[in-house]
């Protein structure tokens, strides 16, 4: 019967160790989430900012291209054929432009009706002209950048 004052004092003694031990394990969990989440956090912020930079990167590089056409499409000229070339070009511009924002902004529109909207003949012909222009199809364009929104 003497052993059992014992016993139980060892006992109280490992079960304050195993309380501490599980504070100890609770607060390294709590850490460790609350990393993950300014990790998620902070690419979450990284994603917008490139999204930010590399439209803002786009922009600064198609504006050069916009204002020559501009300007080509305001020289007077005796050439016809010249001029409604260059015509052709910016609208093309301005309409592949547009497809994008269509594309990113308003998902509910299939390709068709995009092109359809844009005054393509045919959902592939807009495809390749899209393509020629981008690099990707409408398809890649919406995935790569709808998942960077």
């Amino acid at each position: 019967m003497n052993e059992a004052p014992e016993v139980i004092a060892e006992l109280l003694e490992e079960n304050e160790k195993l309380k501490k031990e599980l504070a100890s394990q609770k607060d390294a969990q709590l850490r460790l989430m609350a990393e993950y989440d300014n990790f998620r956090k902070r690419t979450v912020k990284e994603k917008e900012a490139s999204y930010g930079n590399g439209k803002a990167d786009a922009v600064a590089k198609m504006l050069p291209i916009y204002d020559n056409l501009e300007r080509a499409l305001n020289q007077p000229t005796e050439d016809a054929a010249y001029k409604k070339g260059v015509e052709m070009t910016m609208t093309e511009l301005e309409k592949i432009e547009y497809a994008k924002s269509l594309l990113l902004s308003n998902k509910r529109y299939s390709l068709p009706q995009v092109a359809e909207m844009l005054g393509y003949n045919d959902q592939y012909h807009f495809i390749r002209q899209f393509k020629t222009h981008t690099g990707v199809t409408p398809k890649e364009y919406r995935k790569i950048r709808g998942n960077l929104l």
